[in-house]
């Protein structure tokens, strides 16, 4: 039965893992078409994401996408289940070239 559980914990982390990761992506792709600073554009650091919860809305609340990017950051904000995942096991990988 312990070994069950075991297996099941890992599989619901897995799930919440892909869950942030597909999060974070599309709060990059919308952060790239809004007026933000490219360095507070990092999401992969938690005083970046702080900034944008407190400021997104300065220069983009007429952005046709802003709604959708406040409920991102609530996501990532209020959702213990991100809150749980170290910020570095979502980060995007860096390109070398």
């Amino acid at each position: 039965m312990l070994l069950k559980m075991s297996w099941l914990s890992g599989v619901q982390d897995f799930l919440y893992f892909v869950q942030a990761w597909q999060v974070a992506t599309r709060l990059r792709v919308l952060l790239d078409c809004m007026d933000v600073p490219d360095y507070r554009k990092r999401i992969d650091e938690i005083h970046n994401l702080q900034w944008l919860d407190r400021n997104i809305g300065i220069n983009n609340s007429f952005h046709k996408d802003y709604g959708e990017v406040r409920w991102l950051l609530a996501l990532l904000f209020d959702d213990s289940r991100y809150r749980a995942l170290k910020w570095e096991m979502w980060r995007a990988p860096i390109e070398e070239g």
